[in-house]
């Protein structure tokens, strides 16, 4: 196991690497830390970690396999699980994906090239422990004109130190230039790796999809050289607080490959749709973490209203009581049950609001319990079934998770990216990023979203517009082939001509 009694084992496989990897001339030297602004993020104090929801909202993370994945995989920082900004819900293809696809996946995937030239040349070995990205990220690299090795493994206190060994046999074999991971899976609590990647030369480079503040709060060494990069920028402070002194914003995106606008044949069979989870197995999952029984649900939901109303980006540090006796484990499994509550309680507050008649809800079970079945549809297949929902459905709702104060998940760019009309909660991270009422149209509160809704249902050409402008905007400007473009430019600088 990954913990500080192998570390003399690892350090010791590590050592025959380090002259034949690190020596001049060889493609692992660091090339440049170019782009890195140091002084655009404030410091902040850092939490702990708990629980996990995702930030894309529709896609992986949230099904079962991915959860169970997460679960596998978070503890590398320690946590206890993990918060997120893929935050999707009810689709279950992902989870498959995430579990089946790999490597051969994004190989298979068609290549587009794009000008930028920021992979010509380089070498790019992808940590997967099958989370969210495992397909898009290494398909980016490769469009990039990169070279991308997957490795797939365990990470964290569930990883053996056969895959460290392989990792390490793959880090000689390839001589990568970078090596890429997501929500920094596959790395340990004590630091270990970052430590063997920093005397080998190494840089490593880690996305952020999810809370920081909860993946890395139990992190008991940080080396402090990986280029780290966060989907939210309100969660640069926290990631330069824990030591990752090279943070940059670096938003979702979509893939059109996976979201493609369709032949412009297909109809709307619903009017108010939306695709995600209750959220019902994630408060039975950490009510029981947390060592409390369900009588006590009116007082967390009380504390989720509270969360939702601040501007914090974990709970705390008044808990009512409930925190009383409690380990530090425990605490923190609060702090996710309260988190995960009031993304539910927005959720079921906004799709209230919508006319019973006109909609549409795909997702788990867990729905029942609020509304009736007629409304009801199962969990989609998030790589080939979720874009064709989307395009028909006349409206495309989207609800941010609580732990988003500002950001934007992933239903903001893949409705878009497929040419569907999306309405989503007013963030302030769009701005920017989109053109509000022109290219998605947002609301504040669930009464404005009912009546946006409605309008839009009714104004068919007006709703056709700005789905095509979405699409333009997308196309433009967040696939995720310009995200890794940015991502390699900020570690390696500009590519050269």
């Amino acid at each position: 196991r990954c913990d500080g009694a192998s570390y003399p084992r690892l350090e010791a496989l590590a050592s025959p690497l380090t002259p034949s990897l690190a020596s001049p001339g060889k493609p692992v030297q660091n090339k440049a830390f170019a782009g890195i602004d140091e002084e655009k993020s404030r410091g902040a104090g850092s939490a702990g970690s708990a629980g996990y929801a995702p930030s894309s909202d529709v896609s992986a993370p949230e099904n079962e396999l991915a959860a169970k994945a997460a679960d596998k995989t978070v503890r590398s920082a320690g946590a206890v699980g993990v918060f997120g900004s893929a935050g999707a819900a009810g689709v279950a293809g992902a989870s498959n994906a995430a579990v089946g696809a790999h490597a051969a996946g994004a190989a298979a995937a068609e290549a587009k090239p794009f000008l930028g030239g920021s992979g010509k040349n380089k070498k790019i070995l992808f940590l997967d422990v099958g989370y969210f990205l495992n397909r898009e990220a290494p398909k980016a690299a490769r469009e990039l004109g990169a070279s991308v090795t997957v490795w797939s493994g365990r990470g964290g206190d569930r990883a053996e130190e056969e895959d460290y060994q392989r990792l390490l046999r793959q880090i000689k074999e390839v001589g990568p230039d970078l090596v890429l991971t997501i929500n920094h899976l596959a790395f340990d609590a004590e630091g270990i790796l970052e430590d063997i990647f920093r005397r080998l030369g190494l840089p490593a480079a880690s996305w952020f999809v999810d809370s920081p503040a909860f993946i890395l709060g139990a992190v008991k060494k940080t080396v402090g050289d990986v280029f780290t990069f966060s989907w939210d920028r309100d969660y640069l402070p926290v990631l330069k607080a824990l030591g990752y002194k090279k943070s940059s914003f670096l938003p979702l995106a979509s893939d059109d490959s996976f979201f493609p606008a369709g032949d412009g044949r297909e109809k709307c069979v619903r009017k108010i749709a939306f695709v995600g989870e209750s959220l019902t197995a994630a408060t039975e999952k950490y009510l029981k973490l947390a060592g409390l029984e369900e009588k006590v649900l009116p007082k967390v939901d009380e504390l989720a209203r509270e969360f939702s109303r601040s501007g914090e980006l974990v709970p705390g540090p008044d808990f009512d009581g409930l925190e009383k006796d409690m380990t530090d484990e425990r605490l923190l499994n609060l702090k996710a049950l309260i988190t995960w509550r009031a993304s539910r309680l927005r959720r079921r507050e906004v799709l209230s609001a919508m006319p019973p008649e006109s909609l549409s809800i795909n997702g788990d079970e867990g729905w029942l319990e609020m509304f009736p079945e007629k409304n009801l549809g199962p969990r989609l297949g998030y790589y080939d079934e979720t874009a064709r929902h989307y395009r028909s459905s006349a409206v495309n709702i989207n609800v941010t998770s609580a732990q988003m104060k500002t950001g934007l998940n992933q239903r903001v760019f893949d409705v878009p990216a497929c040419g569907a009309f999306l309405l989503t909660d007013r963030r302030s991270q769009l701005d920017g990023l989109f053109e509000a009422d022109k290219e998605v149209v947002t609301y504040q509160t669930p009464e404005e979203a009912r009546d946006k809704a409605l309008f839009y249902l009714s104004h068919e050409e007006a709703r056709r517009k700005i789905a095509e402008r979405g699409r333009k905007r997308v196309q433009k400007d967040h696939l995720y082939r310009r995200r890794l473009d940015q991502l390699l430019k900020t570690v390696f600088g500009p590519a050269e001509a």
